[in-house]
């Protein structure tokens, strides 16, 4: 902003380096969030767009039942929050996902506060049963004080998996204690976690939750969010096993310094 009482400036730099460094190396600024445009009383603040936009509906195309309704809009220079042109799905049968696609963005200036947009959006139609084949399952569970091991069957595991492992103790009195929660994604999924803890020689109950982002999976954008957030349930897999710990701190506790239980988030 050119007006002082909303500058805000930092000169500090932060030099680039491979060491682990604490959070407090980091630090917090603060910056002004808005932008003012000064009028005129009673003058109009207009700006035009036309926009000449052509879809392409391509992929398996089989078993639409016409429910998918899809709306393009455009912002007219007066919602700073979105694009100026937006493609979404109004309503959906849940049968496919849609991936978008834009192969064509032109703007070109019609004078004034006129500006004129050439598109071309190709939305692709997948069915949801082919995604559905990609899920991946925990076929065995096993447990020391410090780390997990499980075995894996399916889809081979990638940037689209997430899985969360949660650990709750068997106490004498009181029933089961949550003592442990870390999600693990990706690469980290390979068959055996260090959980960075040292849990005591008790029964512990150990639930793995296998879940995969069909977003991610399918590698674009998808309009039909709620699709998505069906497929994450449809892919998950889910296994619980109650352990009896044993074995000795330093043996089976690589990454902790104490004896004891601990919670991560």
């Amino acid at each position: 902003s050119s007006e002082p009482s909303h500058q805000v400036c930092s000169e500090d730099r932060e030099p680039y380096n491979c060491r682990s460094v604490p959070y407090t190396a980091y630090r917090t600024v603060t910056y002004a969030c808005t932008k003012t445009r000064t009028v005129a009383v009673g003058t109009e603040v207009t700006d035009e767009i036309s926009a000449d936009v052509a879809v392409q509906f391509t992929g398996d195309l089989k078993g639409l039942t016409g429910k998918d309704k899809f709306k393009i809009s455009v912002a007219n220079g007066n919602d700073l929050s979105r694009a100026d042109l937006l493609v979404e799905s109004t309503a959906t049968a849940d049968t496919h996902f849609f991936k978008l696609t834009q192969y064509l963005n032109e703007q070109t200036s019609g004078g004034g506060k006129k500006t004129n947009i050439r598109a071309g959006f190709q939305i692709e139609a997948i069915p949801y049963a082919s995604v559905l084949m990609h899920k991946s399952t925990i076929t065995s569970l096993d447990a020391t004080r410090g780390t997990v091991t499980y075995g894996l069957a399916g889809e081979a595991i990638d940037a689209s998996v997430l899985l969360n492992v949660l650990v709750k103790k068997d106490q004498v009195l009181g029933g089961l204690k949550k003592v442990y929660e870390k999600t693990f994604a990706g690469a980290d999924v390979n068959g055996k976690l260090n959980l960075g803890v040292c849990m005591n020689k008790r029964p512990h109950e150990f639930t793995l939750t296998l879940t995969r982002d069909a977003s991610k999976l399918l590698g674009e954008t998808i309009l039909n969010a709620s699709t998505v957030e069906k497929a994450k349930k449809d892919l998950a897999f889910s296994i619980t096993k109650r352990i009896k710990l044993t074995g000795n701190k330093d043996g089976q506790c690589q990454s902790s310094d104490r004896d004891g239980q601990q919670e991560q988030q």
